[in-house]
């Protein structure tokens, strides 16, 4: 057991008191081992250890003395949520290396359905169904175009306007004829709209407007909806006259007139 004598007082220190070794000594410093040898010191003197940190990143702290004035920082740039509304072109988020301290909200496109985009094409995902107003070879009318000849216009009760045929009653007598070949079709179609319930009269007649006809009442149309009111036609051939007449005296839209 080793001692360290003091010289004017009584005995001396017990170094075997002594646990510390290099490790825990400061580098350059020195003390005394358990048996009064000199122990020079290997901890490191890292002082004031500064570090920054980036994102989802880690520092081990090196081993060795501190001074307490060093400093483990992360200066992250922060952004706040926002809502992008979509365009036909590619948008970025510049939100690269920095904290979202929000939501960033994409809006929905309203009416991006399938009948609301051309058949075919693909718009976010969704494949059109819509043919478009584009005319088929059994058209007569369709959304502001004729593809026939008219033979007689009852300039009062009907009006050719964007997108439709505007129709006034006409108690029922012809209002609006063509001359068309029924050879091959089986009925005869007009799509429509009345702002009342009420009735339309579509007619086939043989050789002028006023001829023996084949005559089909529609069934009384619900107001303001979309309908559909068909004519058999399967038993005629040949070119006839067509002739749409109003029963009475109530507003329609006529939106096409073909042949199936």
């Amino acid at each position: 057991m080793g001692k360290i004598w003091m010289p004017g007082g009584g005995g001396g220190a017990d170094l075997e008191m002594v646990t510390a070794e290099r490790p825990d000594v400061l580098t350059g410093k020195v003390i005394v081992d358990k048996d009064g040898n000199p122990l020079a010191g290997t901890m490191p003197d890292n002082g004031a250890v500064n570090q920054s940190l980036g994102i989802n990143s880690t520092y081990t702290i090196p081993k060795g003395y501190h001074n307490g004035l060093g400093k483990v920082i992360q200066n992250v740039a922060s952004m706040a949520g926002q809502t992008i509304n979509p365009t036909a072109s590619q948008q970025t988020v510049s939100s690269s290396g920095k904290y979202m301290t929000g939501n960033v909200v994409v809006n929905g496109v309203s009416n991006l359905t399938a009948a609301n985009i051309r058949k075919g094409v693909n718009v976010g995902g969704v494949v059109g169904s819509f043919q478009g107003y584009v005319p088929t070879a059994s058209d007569l009318y369709l959304r502001g175009n004729s593809y026939t000849s008219w033979l007689y216009i009852q300039q009062d009760k009907f009006h050719f306007e964007s997108g439709m045929i505007y129709a006034y009653g006409s108690g029922g007598s012809p209002a609006i004829g063509a001359s068309i070949n029924l050879t091959g079709y089986n009925y005869l179609n007009v799509e429509l709209m009345c702002t009342l319930s009420d009735r339309i009269y579509l007619s086939i007649q043989q050789s002028d407007l006023y001829s023996s006809s084949i005559v089909a009442t529609s069934p009384t149309l619900s107001a303001n909806t979309t309908t559909t009111v068909s004519l058999n036609i399967s038993a005629l051939s040949a070119v006839r006259i067509f002739s749409i007449g109003i029963v009475n005296y109530r507003t329609y839209y006529i939106y096409r007139i073909w042949l199936s």
